[in-house]
């Protein structure tokens, strides 16, 4: 399902929604591949999804 490319509206949520006093300002997509058998567990793909901000000021 997070491997989608478009997700669900059953795993959506409001990014723009408070945390901790942080204001999200974007959603972020992490990709991770493991490419060897670790303790066990097969090679596998997933897929990682947040809410994020960035404070930073670029010039």
């Amino acid at each position: 399902m997070c491997s989608e490319a478009v997700l669900p509206d059953s795993l959506k949520r409001n990014c723009s929604d408070h945390d901790r006093g942080v204001t999200h300002t974007l959603c972020r997509k992490i990709v991770q591949h493991v490419d060897h058998d670790i303790n066990g567990h097969q090679v596998a793909s997933r897929v990682i999804r947040s809410c994020g901000w960035d404070e930073t000021k670029y010039k």
